[in-house]
């Protein structure tokens, strides 16, 4: 994995934990908040996230039923154009970009499992 991938993945992963805004996040941040940026960089690390057992591994993030996740997807991808190095925003999907190999692909998978931490909060409500 080249270093400005690996800057931009440990930005979103950093921004995720803290909300603090950097580089490639600070613009997108000021323009659109950072619940907006909390929300779609959480769905595009987790997408990557090995949590299912003995799935296929998705090469597509599917957006064709979500036309509201599409043009929110689309302004992320406008404001955050060092997103398009690992990524690629298509009308209803995102996918790799087209100069990420799958063995790279597969070294940004592990990178991301072993470095995303998703909280998990359980709610209990009485009887």
């Amino acid at each position: 994995m080249n270093t400005e991938i690996k800057e931009i993945l440990d930005e979103l992963m950093e921004f995720h934990k803290t909300r603090n805004a950097s580089k490639h996040l600070k613009k997108i941040n000021e323009q659109i908040g950072e619940k907006d940026v909390y929300v779609f960089g959480g769905k595009l690390l987790l997408w990557h996230k090995l949590v299912f057992l003995d799935l296929e591994l998705p090469n597509k993030y599917d957006l064709s039923d979500h036309e509201v996740l599409q043009e929110r997807f689309k302004e992320f991808f406008t404001l955050c154009p060092s997103i398009n190095k690992v990524f690629k925003l298509e009308v209803d999907y995102i996918t790799w970009a087209d100069d990420i190999s799958e063995e790279e692909q597969e070294e940004i998978r592990n990178y991301i499992h072993e470095n995303h931490k998703v909280q998990v909060r359980i709610r209990r409500n009485k009887i």
